[in-house]
């Protein structure tokens, strides 16, 4: 009987099957890391801005006015704007968006809107409960809760 090297069909289909289920749970997990990065990379902007915001409040930069002023961030469903001056204005032509793509904000702050004094960089009005951001992907329903004390300090990320 002649015997010629090579694999049976089974022993192809038996491993092709292998294949396609380690295939399927590798694709499994990997569907929720683009969503998970993406709210990752969101959390970490925001926690820039904030600190960015407190900073400029603190050191009295002017950006171009007379006077130095409060900073601040104001939340929408789906954006903050970081903004200059005591309280938040649709119209001011220097207010920045940072759009945040399939991602929803939320916060327990009154108005939703934080604000640094200016010169001490500690958070206008702050109330103990009103200290709350949280960032949900729309896609995966994951969270990020970001917890800030009235001195504008990051206390947690959850």
């Amino acid at each position: 009987m002649n015997h010629r090297p090579g694999f049976t069909l089974v022993e192809v289909l038996i491993i092709m099957g292998i294949l396609a289920i380690l295939f399927t749970i590798s694709s499994l997990n990997l569907s929720n890391t683009v969503p998970q990065n993406s709210l990752n990379n969101a959390v970490e902007l925001l926690v820039a801005d904030l600190k960015q915001q407190q900073l400029s409040a603190l050191t009295g930069n002017t950006e171009g006015q007379e006077n130095s002023s409060h900073y601040g961030i104001f939340f929408t469903a789906d954006k903050y704007t970081l903004f200059q001056g005591s309280s938040y204005d649709v119209n001011e032509t220097s207010n920045f968006d940072v759009n945040l793509d399939d991602i929803s904000t939320s916060t327990t702050s009154s108005g939703s809107v934080i604000i640094f004094q200016k010169n001490s960089g500690e958070i206008l009005n702050f109330q103990p409960l009103n200290n709350i951001i949280t960032l949900t992907h729309n896609d995966i329903g994951q969270s990020k809760t970001i917890t800030i004390n009235k001195y504008g300090i990051i206390e947690s990320i959850l």
